[in-house]
């Protein structure tokens, strides 16, 4: 597909490679129709999805990547990682030093919380706090609504980083909620 491409999509839209990424992709100099999203990471391995296939890479093969990035052949055999719009990251935990990359390239983050088990506010707010911080719009949903008569004590105690936060509450017995949680993914 080059730019005067008139026959619609990248055939990759559906997971995100938009317009924007087709411009990236020619002004890298690279064809966008030899682009691939990398959809998984696994002990050493990556599985990139592409070219209407999915295939496996080795990681010393490619340059720094995490589920989400999208790689671009160069012509000459070598990967390049476009630029990433978002980057969801965890802190450092245990014996680790550096954080650890979660997924690119995330336009909505779901933090998810079943109301029938005990709600930790703290690490609540620590999975907003890491939603927003990635570049991504952060969603609160809280399932389970029809085992709970109220939520004002939890919105209250995570108001602080509520701003800007949409909070779904969803049911899987009354449906409540699940039409909009369609919507926003």
């Amino acid at each position: 597909m080059t730019k005067s491409d008139s026959s619609g999509s990248h055939p990759l839209a559906g997971i995100g490679f938009d317009e924007a990424r087709v411009e990236e992709t020619l002004a890298a100099g690279c064809l966008p129709e030899l682009a691939a999203r990398v959809v998984r990471v696994d002990r050493g391995w990556a599985t990139i999805q592409g070219g209407g296939a999915y295939r496996k890479l080795r990681l010393k093969e490619c340059p720094p990547i995490v589920v989400g990035d999208w790689l671009v052949d160069d012509g000459h055999g070598t990967l390049v990682r476009l630029e990433r719009r978002s980057l969801l990251v965890r802190r450092a935990v245990s014996t680790r030093v550096e954080p650890q990359m979660m997924a690119a390239n995330v336009d909505v983050v779901l933090v998810t919380w079943a109301l029938d088990s005990r709600v930790s506010s703290g690490r609540l707010r620590d999975m907003i706090v890491m939603a927003r911080d990635s570049g991504a719009r952060p969603v609160l949903v809280l399932s389970k609504r029809d085992v709970v008569t109220t939520i004002d004590d939890l919105l209250h105690e995570v108001q602080g980083v509520l701003k800007g936060v949409e909070v779904v509450t969803t049911s899987a017995v009354t449906g409540e909620g699940l039409d909009r949680l369609r919507e926003i993914t």
